[in-house]
């Protein structure tokens, strides 16, 4: 199909009806659904049935153009099972009990609580999948027991994710970006050093830059505006039913080598993967993720903590705790499928809607804007990353001029950093997103609510990041002050709009089947 206003119809849909019947599984269903029907020229029952012959199976293990079939998708599907196993067996073994208790006695503060999930998620550089998943499975018991809302997990863990990972040299992403920048130089007629100029786009990428410090701020101020405040107020005035803990079926004392053996099996093998071939990163993940379950398994095995018919019972429940999430992350790559170059095209649209006169002081501000738009209606950020950058990269050095322009220009590393922003920052605003899904899925947070309070979080750094980062950045401003001047700006924004939940007021939550009323007394 020609790229037509109706390329954006099956994103909306889904959007509008996911907060509408706050369920995003059937939303998601009708928005794929529209979209076949697009394809098939307007028949509904062709389109149900391309959903059901095709495109599900296409998502799955999609045909290359060479005759191969990329398993890229369904490594992740697997990826996210083995590593919900191995969760599964850390929670039942009581691993992931006695690290938390061993934290609990040195975490006393929802300060350091928060904070403490932010520097976790530092550490877990090497995937934006990995780095959801173990973060709220290991950070979840922690948080309740201070009372952090589970709307703030799924934020600290979602909001940086996707941005430290972007950052990282080592990571999935990496070889990922490298591949794109220096496709789209070769569109051009132009052979530069990708890793050269991924490195010196990273300061250009204003919004994963800011949101870490963002993230940061609001952790260690405990200062929250917005939804968000509401839902940390209700969470630290809550008086929970029982107490929030980790059981341990085996009825043992636990072990916390449960829980580190896996977890450095992962790391190492993910580590040791990643270093030898970038480009096979995703089978890296995939065969740690199983060996790292299996490792957890033995370990309770040789301890005499379980039996093997429960340790097993605790592998295959961690598995079908992870099956919602990967039903969900199924839909949103169908809709991203449907919404493609080579279906409806909705990228083409969007770009087409540039024009072809611009002045190129505008082009990372204009980037930034497109790059956030497709990634909002498809949900992806890779796929924003691979339809834009070639286009981008081509369309800066066309209008800066081939004969003068250099690959380092400020506005051409600001445009490739602005896509590369811009994409992730529709990612963390768009409900259909896979990584906003895994999000609210580790966190166990309600997905909508996880939105709804993320949402004026990711807009207030990603306008800042497009006023003052992509806007002076286009006309000449040096990049580090546009980096100070944003961050000096968003704790500002913090300070003056935020405040610690509850503090110096008193409030009645509403009177709920099994929620009590509770009064929030003046805190000092």
């Amino acid at each position: 199909m020609n790229p037509d206003a109706l390329s954006l119809l099956p994103p909306m849909v889904a959007i509008i009806l996911a907060v509408w019947w706050r369920n995003v599984l059937p939303a998601l269903f009708v928005g794929v659904w529209v979209g076949t029907t697009l394809l098939e020229q307007g028949r509904p029952d062709l389109g149900l049935l391309r959903i059901l012959d095709t495109l599900l199976f296409n998502v799955i293990a999609s045909p290359a153009s060479d005759g191969s079939v990329d398993y890229s998708h369904l490594t992740i599907i697997l990826f996210t099972l083995f590593l919900g196993a191995m969760i599964g067996v850390m929670s039942d073994s009581g691993g992931s009990a006695a690290v938390v208790n061993h934290i609990a006695k040195r975490i006393k503060t929802r300060h350091q609580g928060q904070t403490l999930t932010w520097l976790t998620g530092l550490v877990v550089f090497f995937d934006d999948y990995a780095n959801t998943i173990l973060i709220g499975g290991t950070m979840r018991p922690v948080t309740d027991r201070l009372k952090i809302s589970r709307e703030k997990l799924a934020f600290l863990i979602d909001a940086t994710a996707a941005p430290v990972a972007g950052l990282a040299v080592i990571s999935t992403w990496a070889g990922f970006e490298v591949g794109l920048i220096e496709e789209g130089f070769q569109g051009v007629g132009q052979e530069v050093d990708g890793w050269r100029m991924f490195i010196e786009t990273i300061p250009y990428r204003f919004y994963p830059v800011t949101m870490l410090l963002f993230v940061a701020a609001i952790a260690w101020t405990g200062r929250d505006y917005g939804p968000m405040f509401q839902a940390e107020t209700d969470a630290v005035n809550a008086v929970p039913e029982e107490e929030v803990t980790e059981e341990n079926p085996s009825g043992q004392r636990p072990f916390m080598r449960h829980a580190f053996i896996p977890l450095i099996v992962l790391v190492g093998i993910v580590a040791v993967g990643i270093t030898i071939d970038l480009d096979s990163s995703s089978k890296a993940l995939l065969i740690a993720s199983f060996i790292a379950s299996i490792a957890g398994l033995v370990s309770t095995l040789v301890t005499r903590t379980f039996s093997l018919e429960q340790a097993v019972e605790a592998w295959v429940g961690g598995v079908k705790s992870m099956i919602p999430a990967c039903v969900i992350l199924v839909m949103a790559w169908m809709i991203g499928t449907v919404c493609d170059a080579e279906h409806l095209d909705t990228a083409g649209f969007l770009s087409s809607t540039i024009g072809k006169q611009l002045d190129p002081a505008w082009l990372p501000s204009v980037s930034f804007l497109m790059a956030a738009g497709v990634s909002f209606a498809t949900g992806s950020s890779w796929a924003t990353m691979t339809l834009l950058i070639p286009l981008f990269t081509s369309l800066s050095w066309n209008l800066l001029g081939a004969d003068v322009v250099e690959a380092s220009h400020p506005i051409v590393l600001g445009t490739i950093g602005s896509v590369l922003a811009g994409s992730i920052f529709g990612d963390h605003c768009s409900p259909i997103s896979d990584t906003t899904v895994l999000s609210s899925a580790a966190s166990h947070c309600d997905h909508l609510k996880h939105v709804s309070t993320q949402l004026p979080y990711a807009v207030t750094v990603g306008g800042i990041s497009l006023l003052l980062g992509c806007v002076p950045i286009g006309f000449g401003l040096n990049v580090w002050i546009c980096l100070l001047i944003q961050c000096v700006t968003l704790l500002a924004v913090i300070f003056v709009f935020g405040r610690p939940p509850g503090a110096g007021e008193r409030q009645l939550m509403p009177k709920t089947p099994g929620n009590p009323i509770v009064v929030i007394e003046p805190t000092e």
